[in-house]
């Protein structure tokens, strides 16, 4: 069955960050202990119990996109949008995506604490975000 997962909000170093803790219900252990950081995130797994770390900026949390080419970033309002809307805006507004600007911002609100398939579907997005960068 799927990992049970625990959200808690605490405050490192004068930033929020969210933490996600997730307790498998295998009888399999991860084999090693593992830590990972990138883009402000951080993984950290050992035993039955992985923590992932996620960085809430002032606008919220990042949701990043793996397609990036679909997309074009606009860099004065600092998020991306699909690459159909380009054309209603002047090219000089915007430019192509990349892996690391290939992101919107959305608040975590009460739905997304108590929805366990929102948490499902970021933290999968965490970990596409690994194998991108």
């Amino acid at each position: 069955s799927a990992p049970k997962s625990l959200v808690f909000v605490v405050f490192l170093f004068y930033r929020v960050h969210i933490i996600f803790k997730m307790h498998s219900n295998s009888m399999h252990p991860f084999p090693s202990k593992l830590e990972y950081q990138m883009e402000g995130f951080a993984l950290k797994a050992a035993d039955f119990e992985a923590l992932l770390l996620t960085p809430v900026h002032p606008n919220g949390l990042r949701y990043y996109y793996s397609d990036h080419k679909n997309y074009v970033y606009l860099p004065l309002e600092d998020h991306v949008l699909h690459k159909s809307m380009a054309k209603y805006i002047d090219k000089s507004h915007w430019i192509k995506a990349n892996k690391k600007n290939c992101y919107t911002w959305f608040i975590p609100d009460t739905f997304f604490f108590e929805s366990e398939e929102k948490q499902r579907d970021y933290i999968q997005m965490v970990f596409r975000l690994f194998r991108l960068i």
